[in-house]
């Protein structure tokens, strides 16, 4: 990320408007940390986001615009779940109650094996979990999916639109593949042909080189 561009860290306190056909949403945040010139509490924050939840922190990249009606807004233009930045910080997210069943000896144990980098190991590797005893199947793609729930969908809207996708392109892209929305593309991109309408060959051909 660009360290000369505004960003602001906080939590959701409320979801004023949301577009489920492309992700956009009004949101207010409250801010924690910010580099903007002028400090805020709380800020309206509008963009195209994935599953994202009350009460969790995120840090949004993007300006401070005015909007003729409405007043001051931070547009963002991506944003990243916060995540822990220490071990135990690391153990207590993955043994909360988002993960049942996941306790803290089996955090530990997953911490131990893939260190703090543990959230993007599991997110791009569906085999890693496999490594760590005593994880059921049934836990593994738990564990998994509430990751992507909660962290795969930035990360995918955020490849698709690095790749030159609109919004709606990608919000249309993400609904069709889910999670192999980024297998498919660098595998076989030719398929978004068939799959997605509006995606020409043209397209196609550039994500394949």
């Amino acid at each position: 990320m660009d360290t000369e561009q505004g960003y602001i860290v906080g939590e959701i306190k409320a979801i004023f408007f949301e577009n489920a056909s492309n992700f956009y949403k009004v949101m207010l945040i409250s801010v924690n940390e910010s580099n903007l010139p002028q400090k805020h509490d709380e800020i309206v924050v509008t963009g195209s986001f994935g599953q994202i939840t009350e009460d969790t922190a995120y840090r949004f990249f993007g300006e401070v615009v005015e909007h003729p009606r409405y007043g001051v807004q931070f547009q963002a233009t991506s944003y990243q779940q916060e995540k822990p930045t220490s071990k135990n910080g690391l153990i207590a997210f993955l043994s909360g109650e988002r993960f049942p069943g996941i306790g803290k000896r089996t955090a530990e144990k997953i911490v131990e094996t893939f260190g703090e980098e543990a959230v993007d190991v599991i997110l791009d590797d569906p085999e890693a979990l496999k490594s760590i005893s005593g994880m059921t199947p049934k836990k593994r793609e738990m564990m998994r999916d509430v990751l992507m729930q909660t962290q795969g969908t930035e990360k995918i809207l955020i490849a698709l639109g690095n790749y030159g996708f609109s919004n709606n392109q990608a919000a249309n892209i993400f609904h069709f593949y889910r999670t192999e929305t980024l297998t498919v593309l660098n595998e076989n991109p030719y398929r978004l042909l068939e799959d997605i309408e509006g995606i020409g060959f043209k397209k196609a051909d550039q994500l394949a080189e």
